[in-house]
């Protein structure tokens, strides 16, 4: 993969990413799966396991984002990167928006007034993982070239 031209490489990976994230909300969306599972019982909890939570589909665009991370510590190996304030800060800002956002984009579904709307729970089931996932690159990115 480091021997290709890099655009086509991060087109290639955004294109999996989206793909995978769109896959999960089209599962999440089809079988109307809520974001709190621990309201489902038994035989929807084994469905949404079996449907949402084990599967390849579900689980590759956090693993597409760490190949992201993966190809430009690769490419960036050895060199000292200059980043600009401006672009530091809003690294960190945004990073922190993701994992906050992952965490604590559940309080609205645990509330006991909660009523169950198809298409933001299908939407928090399709980028939570991607966000936390693009939080976690920032910090080893900034880490890495030494803005951590």
């Amino acid at each position: 993969m480091w021997k290709w031209s890099s655009k086509y490489v991060y087109v290639i990976i955004a294109a999996l990413t989206t793909l995978g994230i769109a896959v999960t909300f089209v599962v999440a969306y089809v079988y109307q799966f809520p974001v709190n599972y621990l309201q489902l019982d038994d035989a929807s909890l084994a469905d949404y396991l079996q449907a949402l939570y084990y599967p390849t589909h579900a689980r590759y665009p956090p693993w597409t984002i760490g190949l992201c991370l993966g190809y430009i510590l690769h490419r960036t190996h050895g060199r000292q990167l200059t980043l600009t304030t401006s672009s530091i800060l809003s690294g960190w800002v945004g990073s922190n928006i993701c994992m906050i956002g992952a965490v604590l984009g559940l309080t609205p579904f645990q509330q006991s007034d909660y009523v169950y709307g198809r298409l933001e729970s299908s939407l928090y089931h399709a980028v939570f993982r991607a966000g936390w996932s693009v939080g976690v690159a920032w910090i080893i990115f900034a880490c890495d070239a030494g803005y951590g």
